[in-house]
């Protein structure tokens, strides 16, 4: 969602999650080795002892598929388009993998093995 429904401070927080959801997607591309997270650690002051500790923690491998879609505004209209498209997306994959995507166990099935 481009457009703010609630623009505070004229939408300074509203721009603050856009971009923090843009960079989100271009890490899940790129990913992070150990050498830029150790970099970053000791940009931050972290010490040595502190960086060893944490580094398996802030790795990550990139090329991480991902689908990030981005409306004007989010209205009840572009809300059930964004619904039916990722139900569709759901179907598609379903049909690629040869499984019933709607067809799959869950806490329903459970509903019905417990006594009356």
């Amino acid at each position: 969602m481009v457009e703010t429904h609630n623009p505070i401070s004229d939408g300074l927080h509203h721009k603050i999650l856009l971009s923090n959801f843009l960079a989100q997607t271009e890490a899940l591309m790129k990913g992070k080795t150990p050498e830029e997270a150790a970099k970053e650690l000791q940009a931050a002051g972290i010490s040595e002892k502190d960086i060893e500790a944490l580094l398996s923690h802030k790795v990550f491998s990139g090329n991480r598929p991902t689908n990030s879609v981005v409306l004007q505004k989010l209205t009840p209209n572009s809300l059930g388009a964004l619904i039916a498209m990722y139900e569709h997306k759901i179907f598609v994959q379903g049909k690629i993998w040869d499984i019933n995507s709607f067809d799959q166990w869950g806490p329903i099935d459970f509903s019905y093995m417990q006594p009356s």
